[in-house]
């Protein structure tokens, strides 16, 4: 893999690419990671990280969907979203 640097966009391996993250810091033996779609932090060694080269913001979307940790934020944006409106 390529070195990693923060601001990256990496998949963990071992939950089978399950969240979409960006690399926060990186220390001497795992790298700190904030979720992309997702209000997560999480870290991970760099071994078991796999950079996302080229995936476009929708397509990532779509990935996500029906994610059980993402769908209780989804849930509270749809609640804010018509009392925004009004």
């Amino acid at each position: 893999m390529d070195v990693l640097r923060v601001g990256d966009i990496v998949v963990r391996k071992s939950y089978d690419a399950d969240i979409v993250f960006k690399v926060v810091a990186i220390g001497k033996t795992s790298v700190l990671l904030r979720g992309v779609q997702c209000r997560i932090m999480a870290d991970a060694p760099v071994d078991d990280l796999m950079k996302v080269s080229q995936v476009r913001p929708s397509e990532r979307n779509i990935s996500l969907r029906g994610l059980p940790g993402c769908e209780s934020a989804q849930a509270v944006k749809a609640q804010r979203e018509p009392a925004q409106a009004g």
